[in-house]
């Protein structure tokens, strides 16, 4: 298909199908018409009048529909901004549907779905005038789907159920559905948690053919050759009380030049996931583990992610451990990247380490007493890191997380910030410089490799945050640096415009996203920058080790195999990111929906984090966030987009004030909570 591409972009004009064939040498002009006709189908040509030419040829671009909640289009597409889509368009598109349209100047005409991008729909089963519809949970379908006779399989009126789509809206008829699962009550909180996760595709179980493969892995005598033996080496892992898969490990020593020698262990997960297997290729598809309160969907196969691959304590792992000489002023000296085989001394948690370095009087201190000092070397290092990346200019925007506790019914009982401590922090440096080693070697060997990057935020985002800083009396430059960013966060710490500037601030911040190119990462202040810590959880990581091992082994065909799946892989892997996040989120406001549904009635402080012309939502101290409707505010308010006001007779309420709210509902299903001001 390139190859035809290559040849129709040449030509520079519509062609018919024996031209094509000519120039391919080809005399079987009907298995090329079909292979164009192919083409046309996937959107790669647009045939006109027996003729073949490329979209762009007849002034047609390629993007993905993307719906807001309020029913409108937008295209996104690569050559600039996003354009609204015309209601006169003739064509009716879904959300994440692929498309050709006719640019209008910032609008756009739907010629063409090429590529539908939903083939099955969550939501209620409802009545209607004696018919039965599906109405989707996803508030981006605002139009609901028939359920012919003979496809309600066994739902009824009232259940929550899984559609798989028939046929696609139109713009004169509904879309229509069969059941195929019913996932419970259409008020039942798991079958609202089960929708969110069937609406990302997260899925829990894994094909029998990838189960196979991750049977009987063992470590033997010939798994260590050629690779450093660090078995007596002090290594540690230091994780989350409840994590299991531990694919980090970190060592520190000091060298007879008084510089730190750090060394970072990663579990070496290519050793046993071999490229374009089916372990492999299932873990390609999924692009990363996502994490819920109470339960995880790894990647790979627990028998590699808790098994195998984990760093566990007392048994021997294989690894790639990234070693880097540091010195006392935090530069890297020199650093060496290798296969190993490590055997973790210590399995500890973030609040056991944290507890060690604050309370000289912890029992930890004696209880790892063999590791205690290696540990205020960390500190010692992490706190020197932190120094050199707040000369560099890193903008650290802090953001609170939650920290969700189930019961043992699954009910959320606690709900509080996620607690950063030091030992958080050392890990965190420790990371970070092993990726940024990583990807500088990457492209100095000029091997393939997936970057993480950030690209300077775009002028016209900016605007509005500049025209907000100059308001507080703080000026940001023409072509601003991450240092002047990070500048600006410290003037405005502590006082009351710092909520506002920070939120504004990550609002004109471009999107982090996988690539081939190695074009910096913004926000980190790093000319290079990529993910090599965490492959048992992320893809791009364990694409990475791929790269990495062949190198070792001057698999050189493998690492031209494997660069002509980069760009593939990139961009699937910061997709499945998004959606995992997307995910994680949804099912978090669940929970913190549950959770808000006891406290009807009880009153709390908060911050105000969201205005809109409808109103304006209130984020409290355990990071439960609520709305208020503009009409259960006294008196009249006018929205101030330019300063993210609300302003009436009673005052004026911007991002960061305090106020203090009472819980008016909780609503589980759509996972909403509503205050009213006090």
């Amino acid at each position: 298909m390139n190859e035809i591409l290559a040849i129709i972009r040449a030509i520079d004009r519509p062609v018919t199908a024996s031209t094509v064939a000519k120039r391919l040498r080809s005399n079987q002009v009907g298995l090329v018409k079909k292979t164009l006709d192919k083409m046309v189908r996937e959107g790669k040509l647009v045939q006109k009048d027996g003729k073949y030419s490329l979209p762009e040829g007849q002034g047609l671009i390629e993007g993905i529909i993307c719906a807001t909640y309020s029913g409108t289009f937008f295209l996104k597409w690569d050559g600039g901004e996003d354009l609204k889509v015309l209601e006169k368009s003739d064509v009716a598109v879904m959300n994440n549907d692929r498309v050709l349209a006719r640019k209008r100047g910032g609008h756009c005409f739907i010629v063409k779905i090429v590529e539908h991008g939903n083939s099955f729909t969550v939501g209620n089963v409802i009545r209607e005038n004696g018919t039965l519809f599906l109405m989707p949970d996803d508030k981006k379908i605002n139009e609901p789907f028939i359920i012919p006779k003979g496809k309600l399989a066994d739902a009824k009126e009232g259940d929550k159920a899984v559609g798989e789509i028939i046929s696609y809206p139109t713009k004169r008829a509904f879309g229509t559905v069969r059941i195929t699962q019913v996932l419970g009550s259409s008020d039942d909180d798991d079958a609202a948690i089960a929708s969110a996760l069937f609406k990302y595709g997260v899925r829990d179980s894994f094909p029998q053919e990838v189960l196979d493969e991750a049977e009987g892995f063992n470590i033997t005598e010939s798994d260590l050759d050629n690779r450093l033996d660090l078995r007596k080496l002090n290594v540690i892992t230091i994780d989350g009380d409840d994590a299991k898969d531990l694919d980090d490990a970190v060592s520190l020593e000091i060298t007879e030049k008084g510089e730190y020698l750090l060394g970072v262990h990663i579990a070496d997960v290519s050793h046993y996931v071999r490229l374009d297997g089916a372990i492999d290729k299932e873990a390609r598809t999924r692009g990363t583990s996502v994490y819920i309160p109470g339960k995880v969907f790894p990647m790979l196969p627990t028998q590699l992610s808790n098994g195998i691959c984990s760093l566990n304590e007392n048994v021997d792992r294989l690894t790639l451990s990234c070693f880097m000489v540091i010195s006392r002023q935090g530069k890297l000296m020199e650093y060496s990247i290798q296969p190993s085989v490590i055997r973790n001394k210590h399995r500890m948690t973030y609040n056991e380490v944290t507890e060690m370095l604050l309370d000289s009087k912890s029992p930890k201190r004696k209880e790892y007493k063999d590791v205690f000092g290696m540990i205020l070397l960390m500190r010692s290092l992490a706190e020197l890191l932190i120094s050199c990346a707040d000369k560099r200019g890193y903008i650290d925007f802090d953001l609170p997380e939650a920290k969700i506790t189930l019961d043992e019914t699954g009910f959320p009982v606690e709900i509080k910030e996620y607690e950063v401590g030091i030992s958080n922090k050392i890990i965190e440096q420790f990371m970070l410089i092993a990726n940024e080693t990583v990807a500088a070697h990457m492209r100095k060997c000029a091997l393939p490799s997936i970057y993480r990057v950030h690209e300077p935020p775009e002028e016209k985002k900016l605007e509005s945050f500049r025209d907000l800083t100059e308001a507080f009396g703080y000026k940001l430059p023409e072509a601003p640096k991450p240092a002047d960013f990070q500048d600006i966060l410290k003037k405005a710490e502590g006082k009351p415009e710092e909520a506002l500037i920070k939120k504004t601030m990550l609002r004109s911040m471009s999107k982090a996203k996988y690539k081939m190119t190695n074009d910096g990462h913004f926000g980190l202040a790093y000319d290079n920058y990529l993910h090599f810590t965490s492959p048992i959880r992320r893809y791009p990581d364990l694409t990475v080790h791929h790269a990495l091992n062949m190198s070792f082994t001057k698999n050189y065909g493998g690492l031209r195999a494997l660069g002509e799946k980069l760009e593939n892989i990139a961009n699937n892997s910061t997709a499945t990111e998004i959606n995992a996040a997307l995910c994680e989120r949804d099912v978090d406001d669940i929970r913190k929906a549950q959770y808000m549904s006891r406290l009807i009635g009880e009153e709390f402080e908060g911050s105000v984090s969201g205005v809109t012309a409808y109103g304006m939502y209130v984020e409290l101290g355990n990071t439960v966030e609520g709305f208020i409707p503009v009409g259960t505010m006294d008196g009249y308010y006018h929205y101030d987009e330019a300063r993210f006001a609300l302003t009436g007779h009673n005052g004026t309420y911007r991002l960061g004030d305090r106020v203090r709210v009472r819980v008016f509902g909780a609503n589980i299903q759509e996972d909403k909570v509503e205050f009213t001001l006090l």
